[in-house]
């Protein structure tokens, strides 16, 4: 983070105290929800004896997998803490709105993980694909960059449903109120992954234990 930061902030220009803080704060981020979806790739199969010998609601596994990065997470998020104090960005009545993005966030990573651990258990070349397009999504997403740097161009952000749910977390622990925009994109996803999860969890159930 330190590195990192220090140097982009001087690619980008920017103060390292108002960088560092927006670069921490999404990397962690990044981390996180990067790490849960490519855990998702074998969300199924790497319980397969499990799956095999006792029958447990499918969800299960990947609420296990959400609980074990959210406890990395949480030691990530100590570094957040620190660069917010050595920035002297401090937390405030706003921070705690990061516990609500982080409860929605949470939300949609367990429904994306569904639908990719199901299609990623019958086809599994999707493993690399699913592992690459998060690579090529890093670099698409501003955590390395701000919004601002695209200028004139800074609409192409909003349409990346990523940035919106990392800026609900980000922007209370800047200190800022998230924009309304982003809470819509954000409950818009959970609403649409929501239903495509129960749809493709309903149809696909019984076949699972069969693919492994």
């Amino acid at each position: 983070i330190a590195l990192l930061g220090l140097l982009w902030s001087r690619i980008f220009q920017s103060p390292v105290a108002q960088y560092l803080p927006f670069f921490a704060i999404g990397h962690v981020i990044w981390i996180w929800f990067s790490a849960q979806i490519n855990d998702a790739c074998t969300g199924f199969t790497q319980f397969e004896h499990i799956i095999k010998h006792t029958r447990l609601p499918y969800p299960t596994y990947l609420l296990r997998l959400c609980v074990r990065h959210g406890l990395i997470m949480s030691h990530n998020a100590i570094v957040v803490v620190a660069v917010l104090i050595l920035c002297q960005t401090g937390l405030n009545a706003v921070s705690f709105l990061a516990l609500v993005g982080l409860a929605l966030v949470t939300i949609i990573c367990v429904s994306l993980s569904i639908l990719i651990a199901i299609c990623c258990t019958r086809y599994r070349d999707l493993s690399p694909i699913v592992a690459n397009s998060l690579q090529v999504s890093f670099f698409l997403t501003p955590i390395l960059w701000e919004p601002s740097a695209l200028r004139s161009l800074a609409w192409i952000a909003q349409l990346n449903p990523l940035y919106h749910w990392i800026e609900v977390i980000r922007q209370p622990l800047l200190g800022c109120l998230p924009d309304t925009t982003h809470y819509l994109w954000t409950m818009g996803s959970i609403g649409a992954l929501g239903m495509s999860c129960l749809w493709l969890l309903g149809r696909q159930r019984d076949r699972i234990a069969y693919w492994m």
